[in-house]
């Protein structure tokens, strides 16, 4: 998908749901809109509730999310479920809340804030370098702290007074983007043509190891990094791996006779394939052996793809022909007597009859 103004903007988006320390706890792949019917919550709401459905005992725990999620009535189902909410949210999701708006508040000082609740759901407007608002439906304004902040008038750091519901925001809010830095830190450099690829074998396996690699660090007394963690991982799978047995030589493969017929011909398929050839994917296959051959060069066409073939003397029958130009692909002549070649010997000089 694409999304405009991320740093890179075509991929996949997956819905995480991790601790503030990085670890995944489950994970989503979004595939576009909705097909079970269920279009009257939003999109936000949807992706929390799916996320939280993994959580026996949801009065346990505190969830952060952005203001991408956040609506009020997100935040009131949330506390029926007795879950413990925070997270910021736009001016135009707070339901005509009586805050000031951002454009008039951001003239004040910095550190004001101004709140509002209706007895279940609270909101706090904090002015910083720009106006932020929290809603939560469990913590509290008070104690106010004070952080310090860099300011560019006074070319020095002042005391700024701060809440305490965005102070928890802060400290627990952003465990998805500490496991994503993790998972970019050594992330496999291999392409595939494949789409599933980076999904499955990629970012999951990377995010299972960063699991693996986190509870580590919490159970046992040697505090491995990253690098070190995964290297012996490595190490003991290669190390438990059984040692392979010498294979012994077969019997050679029989050799195929390719009458003089016209049964080898590109034909439509159902299915898509890769082509044995150029390993493209097509959706053309040869009618005699079913395998898929998307190739449209006449010359491309005529090349043996398949395994050593045993020919009549002195004639070289076309195994693969495009389905286009029947009239022109006859059986070509050889000026010696045919032999067996294979897809990577060259073919003597042809003449078309």
């Amino acid at each position: 998908m694409f999304i405009r103004g991320k740093p890179i903007r075509f991929g996949y988006k997956l819905w995480c749901l991790c601790s503030s320390t990085g670890y995944p706890y489950k994970f989503d792949v979004y595939c576009g809109k909705s097909l079970d019917g269920n279009t009257d919550d939003a999109l936000g709401t949807r992706v929390v509730e799916q996320l939280m459905s993994c959580v026996n005992d949801t009065s346990a725990h505190e969830v952060f999310f952005d203001n991408f999620h956040t609506s009020y009535d997100l935040m009131l189902r949330l506390q029926e479920n007795k879950t413990r909410a925070t997270c910021t949210a736009r001016d135009n999701r707070l339901l005509k809340c009586p805050l000031p708006e951002s454009n008039s508040f951001k003239k004040t000082k910095r550190g004001t804030y101004e709140y509002y609740s209706d007895g279940n759901i609270l909101s706090v407007k904090w002015n910083d370098n720009k106006p932020v608002t929290v809603v939560t439906n469990y913590d509290k304004i008070d104690p106010v702290v004070y952080v310090e902040r860099w300011s560019v008038a006074e070319r020095k750091k002042i005391h700024v007074q701060q809440p305490n519901l965005i102070q928890s925001y802060n400290k627990f809010m952003g465990g998805v983007d500490l496991m994503d830095r993790f998972v970019a830190q050594y992330r496999p450099s291999i392409r595939s043509k494949k789409w599933y690829f980076p999904i499955y074998f990629f970012q999951m396996l990377n995010m299972l190891r960063i699991a693996a690699w986190l509870i580590h660090r919490e159970v046992s007394d040697a505090k491995l990094d990253q690098l070190q963690f995964t290297r012996r991982v490595v190490r003991f799978l290669f190390s438990e791996a059984p040692a392979r047995s010498p294979s012994l030589a077969g019997p050679s493969g029989h050799h195929v006779h390719i009458k003089m017929q016209m049964k080898h011909v590109s034909v439509s398929s159902t299915k898509q394939g890769r082509c044995r050839l150029c390993k493209k994917n097509t959706r053309m296959m040869c009618s005699g052996c079913k395998l898929a051959c998307g190739s449209s060069n006449p010359y491309t066409a005529r090349r043996i793809i398949a395994n050593p073939l045993s020919l009549s003397p002195g004639i070289h029958q076309q195994q693969h022909l495009p389905s286009y130009p029947l009239l022109p692909m006859l059986p070509i002549t050889l000026l010696h007597p045919a032999k067996v070649h294979a897809t990577t010997q060259a073919l003597p000089r042809l003449r078309q009859l």
